[in-house]
């Protein structure tokens, strides 16, 4: 098997005093990987010299580290994700959400594994969902490519960006006008580049749900029907 660089790229912000708590688990998670060739990027808003000092502790030389400051006064998540992306090495990225981490210490070599065998250009992973303290584990998702179409209208059964792992040729990036459908418009640039992705049917990773999440700071029917209306101009599907 190859084993080509794969930078993990993670955008964190303060999430109300609970930030350091939860990328914690996500470093955790990305140390015990069995995958030999990684690099961790975090982009973060929140950034402070002893953060960075205690990620290169704790990962001891295993993963490589770039931890980036970054002083956005916009709001918009996508800035934050592409500046990990922007800043990424490897000949594959992997966006992992800051509130989410590795199911167990395979999950990224199986990723890896399974795109390459298929050849495709991204794929997308089951995930298992947990809750703010991760009392339980439940609400297993198999993703499905439900077509474009479906897409552009908000159906989105692929999943976050944290079940997809794709090569960095494909040039995604988060369009800072797409705010609660940003991963359908991922997904759609991503199907459009290289065809539908590869499913790896395995748990890969845990999406944790609960209040901090970006997503639960807004109006998310309001700005899912603006994103929809955009997502349509963007791909010609007025």
């Amino acid at each position: 098997m190859n084993h080509p660089l794969v930078s993990i790229c993670v955008p964190t912000y303060h999430a109300n005093g609970e930030q350091e708590r939860i990328l914690k688990r996500l470093i955790k998670s990305v140390r015990e990987q069995t995958y030999p060739n990684i690099e961790l990027i975090i982009s973060d808003q929140d950034a402070t010299p002893d953060k960075l000092q205690n990620i290169y502790e704790f990962m001891d030389g295993k993963v490589r580290v770039k931890y980036l400051a970054f002083e956005d006064e916009s709001g918009i998540s996508a800035h934050n994700t592409n500046n990990a992306i922007l800043n990424a090495s490897g000949d594959l990225i992997h966006i992992l959400n800051h509130d989410d981490f590795y199911y167990h210490e395979n999950a990224l070599r199986d990723m890896v594994a399974q795109l390459e065998a298929t050849g495709r250009g991204w794929l997308a992973a089951a995930c298992l969902h947990t809750d703010a303290n991760e009392t339980k584990l439940e609400r297993l998702h198999t993703p499905v490519w439900p077509g474009e179409g479906a897409m552009v209208e908000g159906i989105n059964r692929i999943g976050c960006p944290s079940v997809t792992l794709y090569r960095k040729s494909l040039g995604l990036r988060c369009s800072d006008n797409i705010i609660y459908a940003m991963d359908c418009d991922l997904w759609i640039q991503a199907f459009r580049a290289s065809g539908e992705p590869a499913i790896l049917p395995s748990v890969a990773v845990v999406i944790r749900m609960w209040n901090q999440q970006f997503t639960a700071q807004m109006n998310s029917a309001q700005q899912l029907e603006q994103d929809k209306a955009t997502i349509r101009a963007k791909y010609g599907r007025t």
